[in-house]
């Protein structure tokens, strides 16, 4: 994957808040539904994010489509997903309030250490659905983390900054941690997912890894060790696409990335799109976008 075509949490501190967070580990947003916010972050999008994202919702409901999946985040929800996803479109509902807390795998790595405050369930079912349903009380309890967590991130001077923002990080997810255990102590399984859900997931995640590189279907059949016709049978069924619609939609947000990319050309996009030339990659760019690569890039 070329590093041009993600960004880590300095890039993106760069594109919405200058100076915010703490060196290039961690920073913390304000989600507060406005049409003059909204419009401003979903300009910057497509991106893929080098960073784990973590959004606890306090009112309202954010809807935030990632790797081609729309979420409905709604009020004493957690939405807790991993490195290099792709962000497509936020939508924020006019009473919405929530916070969103970036952070780099390396600094949780460093962080965490030899702790495991997460649960085995919490870790395998947010893979497949990274929405995690809170009470009310326990949205309150993470907010306040992240508050403090915020606090000390604008806390420059301090000598130790680095261990105090460590030290609330740790408690957050000792909160989370604990929050999932009591939940899976109660035996009420937050979501029941089929066969053909796991299908789709997979599959999604195939295309955001390979979706540059592999633009046969059988390639994705193959992996997922089912027929062409039983994942189109699936995806139809699911999502209302067929395969062809969804490669074809990752070739094109990987395209859109890339033309926000300082320094790399048309034709360097088509050949890693693995284009025949750049006037194929034109071609089908106009035709599904209603607009050249290069009017795309002016109007950005």
């Amino acid at each position: 994957m070329n590093n041009l075509t993600k960004l880590d949490i300095d890039n993106f501190l760069n594109m919405i808040a200058p100076g915010g967070g703490y060196n290039n580990d961690i920073m913390v947003l304000d989600i507060i539904g406005n049409a003059k916010d909204e419009a401003f972050l979903n300009n910057q999008f497509p991106i893929r994010l080098d960073a784990v994202s973590i959004i606890v919702v306090m009112q309202g409901e954010i809807e935030l489509t990632i790797d081609y999946i729309t979420y409905h985040i709604k009020a004493n929800s957690l939405f807790d997903i991993g490195s290099l996803h792709v962000f497509h479109k936020l939508r924020l509902f006019p009473d919405s309030i929530a916070y969103h807390v970036i952070i780099s795998k390396k600094f949780i790595e460093e962080t965490l250490q030899q702790k495991k405050p997460l649960s085995l369930s919490y870790i395998l079912s947010k893979r497949l659905n990274p929405l995690f349903k809170l009470e009310k009380e326990e949205t309150q309890l993470l907010a306040d983390c992240i508050i403090r967590l915020k606090n000390n991130i604008s806390r420059k001077e301090h000598t130790f900054q680095k261990e105090l923002i460590q030290n609330e990080l740790t408690t957050f997810f000792m909160e989370v941690g604990n929050i999932s255990l009591q939940q899976d102590n109660d035996e009420k399984p937050q979501y029941t997912l089929t066969r053909k859900d796991e299908i789709v997931a997979q599959f999604i995640h195939l295309l955001t890894s390979y979706c540059k590189e592999e633009q046969e279907i059988k390639f994705y059949t193959d992996k997922l060790s089912i027929t062409p016709q039983y994942l189109s049978q699936v995806l139809k069924e699911k999502t209302y696409k067929t395969t062809y619609n969804w490669i074809s939609e990752g070739r094109i947000t990987e395209a859109k990335i890339m033309l926000r990319t300082p320094g790399i050309t048309i034709n360097q996009i088509a050949e890693e799109l693995h284009f025949s030339d750049q006037a194929a990659f034109g071609k089908f760019f106009k035709k599904n976008c209603g607009l050249s690569p290069s009017e795309y890039k002016r109007n950005l």
